[in-house]
């Protein structure tokens, strides 16, 4: 028998969140310098920014996630944090909170969703990022207005399935981000913890 339940996320391992996320920008800042050294390439003269890029989004990404972790634990604390809904086995009742980890996301849901978020948040950028150009050349605003959301849409699509297939690899190796949940309610109005 299985219910349904919602959960709040409480707490964020910080520093577990911050080594796989380091790691993810690192790979980011990696696409980044390779394209930002083509114009080095192109003048035969060997740059250093496919080098310096990933070392700085790591140290960047490890940082931010650092201080991001920490500033949600704090909110979360005062607040209540984020809650979501899933299936579980057997009924929810209250309990302490569990400490659990995101060993694996599924690559293809993770896509699928982030495309459609960018689809629905690039509309209203692009609308706004074609706004200089209706008085001067409409062809640039349409297409603007046209492939803005495009790219975003497969560009999030595709990067998320990678970012996806990443962090499932390292979260085999050195273990998922760790967080504590609590069950706040069940489907059938039983089990609700108190935060």
């Amino acid at each position: 028998m299985s219910s349904i339940a919602t959960f709040r996320m409480t707490h964020v391992s910080p520093l577990k969140a911050a080594r796989i996320l380091a790691v993810l920008w690192a790979l980011s800042g990696l696409v980044v310098g390779f394209f930002a050294q083509i114009p080095d390439w192109m003048r035969d003269a060997m740059g250093w920014m496919f080098v310096i890029y990933p070392l700085g989004y790591a140290l960047f990404g490890f940082l931010l996630t650092l201080w991001t972790a920490w500033c949600y634990n704090g909110i979360a604390r005062r607040l209540g944090g984020i809650e979501w809904t899933a299936r579980v086995p057997g009924p929810v009742g209250a309990v302490q909170p569990i400490r659990t980890a995101l060993l694996d996301i599924s690559k293809l849901q993770a896509a699928k969703l982030m495309a459609a978020l960018y689809l629905i948040f690039s509309v209203p950028a692009a609308l706004l990022a074609s706004i200089p150009y209706w008085a001067e050349d409409s062809t640039l605003a349409w297409s603007t207005v046209l492939l803005l959301p495009l790219g975003y849409t497969v560009f999030g699509f595709l990067f998320t399935l990678v970012e996806a297939w990443v962090y499932n690899g390292l979260a085999a190796r050195i273990g998922g981000i760790e967080f504590e949940v609590v069950p706040v309610a069940s489907a059938d109005g039983a089990g609700i913890a108190q935060a």
